[in-house]
């Protein structure tokens, strides 16, 4: 009979109890799949609830304008000022502005959260289309500009204005009509981050609100244009239509009209009398001046702006007269405090120049697009 040596029976042994009582391994991912799954469904409803509420911001702001812009008597002042902030806010911009133009070029009319400085700065530079600056390749190319970072742009070249507001990334939408901007919405971040899709359609959105503000305050300021021009042509038709009329009031009527529509500041009517000019009506004028022009008849000539528009037969603008070379007639303007003058003829026929010529003035330059 054989023995089995004591080794291999415990080895035996051994491999038995290993065999019928083997060691549970747990995969990690399925010891911690319920928590896992949990942790997962609370992050996505937090996104989904972050989503809502940004949706609500949004929908709200747009509402909050619109009902500004249904207004019959809105301000457009406090709807750019209100849309210039919302598009911060909303998408999460430092600070934020809106241009507009004038004749020497574009300014901004609407700013939010600039620095002091950069307000006191900026508010007499005329901004033009061009590469130096984000607004001026906007107004450019018409269309959105998007700079990082503007420090690191070989072509931007306003760095005063970038120091004093502390942008990197800076983000231009035009403000259309038709193919035209008429301004431009600005945002900026103090550090390079840009904006996000969704944050660029959303500023879209409130420049077209802009545009819609802009448009409705130009048609309601034309309206009213037209019935003031349609009701001072009426009161002069009624001095003229009566059988006694008096030739002084109606040029009295007339050149009140004419400063009242023209929101000059002074205003005269001026007749030929024999070599000379006197003037025969006013308005605006203080007693000094007024009792200086009865007094002093006008000699034509290019020193003033009878004498230039008898020359060309046609309306006369001078911007600046303290920067016109020519005029001479001083005494007048040093009166008056005058540095703006629009001067437009009387005609009777094509060769005749015997009725009254009318002249308006400003304080300040000057009669946007009188010529």
């Amino acid at each position: 009979m054989k023995r089995h040596s004591k080794g291999v029976g415990k080895a035996g042994k051994a491999g038995r109890r290993r065999a019928t009582n083997p060691k549970r391994s747990i995969p990690p991912k399925a010891a911690h799949g319920p928590r896992s799954t949990a942790t997962s469904h609370k992050s996505s409803n937090a996104d989904l609830t972050r989503e809502l509420n940004e949706a609500i911001e949004r929908q709200t702001a747009t509402t909050e304008v619109l009902k500004l812009i249904s207004r019959s008597d809105f301000d457009l002042q406090q709807v750019l000022d209100t849309l210039t902030e919302s598009a911060a806010r909303l998408c999460h911009a430092d600070m934020a502005g809106i241009t507009r133009p004038v004749d020497q070029g574009f300014y901004y009319a609407s700013s939010y959260n600039f620095p002091p400085d950069w307000l006191d700065f900026t508010k007499d530079i005329f901004l033009r289309a061009g590469r130096g600056s984000v607004v001026g390749r906007t107004l450019l190319d018409g269309k959105i500009t998007h700079v990082h970072d503007v420090l690191a742009d070989p072509e931007y070249t306003f760095r005063d204005q970038q120091r004093k507001g502390g942008y990197r990334t800076f983000l231009g939408v035009p403000l259309l009509r038709g193919d035209k901007p008429i301004g431009v919405l600005t945002l900026g971040r103090k550090q390079v981050r840009p904006f996000a899709k969704k944050e660029i359609e959303l500023v879209g959105t409130f420049a077209a609100q802009a545009v819609i503000a802009i448009e409705n305050t130009r048609l309601l300021n034309e309206l009213r244009e037209s019935l003031q021009q349609q009701t001072a042509t009426a009161d002069v038709l009624k001095i003229i239509s009566r059988s006694t009329f008096n030739l002084q009031t109606v040029f009295q009527t007339l050149i009140e009209s004419a400063v009242g529509l023209c929101e000059a500041d002074t205003g005269s009517i001026t007749r030929e009398a024999g070599s000379t000019y006197l003037q025969v009506a006013s308005c605006g004028y203080p007693a000094e001046l007024h009792e200086f022009m009865q007094s002093h008849p006008i000699e034509l000539g290019r020193g003033m702006i009878i004498g230039r528009v008898v020359e060309n037969g046609k309306a006369v603008q001078i911007a600046d007269i303290a920067a016109d070379p020519e005029f001479t007639f001083t005494e007048p303007v040093r009166l008056g405090k005058l540095r703006t003058m629009l001067g437009v003829p009387g005609r009777a026929g094509e060769d005749a120049f015997n009725p009254p010529a009318q002249t308006c003035h400003r304080f300040t330059t000057c009669f946007p697009n009188a010529v």
